[in-house]
């Protein structure tokens, strides 16, 4: 992506220097790890991106389990989906953080929400609500990130938008909606942690 277009951004020189920094095999991506912070965030925030300390900060407790979920059995594998999910919208504003300079950019308008139009030039979704462990495969299988209508279509016909206010029950709307899924939303009263344990 050479040219910038007049309604998007260029983040190719930022992207150099971020692969520079984090992209490093060699040692186990000890400083890419470095850069996660977990932490309890107010209702609503699942992640952000600390600028000043030049930090992503990930809520470890935003998500509602469905009721088939029982006990451990495929649980990482659906949780490390639902993490590469937060972490690709959040590149997006952690990319802002660099320029060649390595000042940090402008932030975006919330109208203009990078990281949702990241996700939704990637995966073809606005936003995403839930992951089951069909879902969480197929974004951890390398050969989708190779074929971009396979991409797209991993979340393609997914309900987007549900407004709370129209579910009497929220909470049981989704353990029951999203049954073998892990689902993006969050009730305060039945919040579940579960400590994650990164890569």
């Amino acid at each position: 992506m050479e040219d910038k277009t007049n309604d998007s951004e260029n983040f190719n020189e930022c992207y150099s220097i971020f692969m520079n920094e984090y992209d490093k095999k060699n040692d186990g991506y000890k400083k890419f790890k470095s850069l996660i912070i977990h932490k309890i965030l107010p209702y609503g925030d699942r992640a952000y991106t600390l600028k000043k300390l030049k930090k992503l900060i990930i809520n470890p407790a935003q998500f509602f389990l469905g009721n088939n979920l029982k006990g451990e059995v495929g649980m990482k594998k659906i949780i490390k989906g639902y993490l590469t999910i937060i972490l690709l919208h959040e590149t997006e504003h952690f990319l802002r953080l660099f320029d060649e300079n390595n000042n940090v950019f402008p932030l975006t308008p919330r109208e203009n929400e990078g990281g949702k139009l990241f996700i939704k030039y990637l995966l073809d979704v606005c936003s995403i609500n839930h992951i089951n462990s069909t879902k969480a495969n197929d974004i951890l299988d390398i050969d989708s990130w190779k074929d971009r209508e396979k991409l797209k279509k991993i979340f393609r016909g997914q309900l987007e938008d549900i407004e709370e206010e129209k579910e009497e029950n929220f909470d049981e709307f989704f353990c029951n909606y999203f049954n073998d899924s892990l689902s993006f939303f969050i009730n305060r009263q039945k919040m579940k942690v579960i400590i994650i344990n990164l890569i």
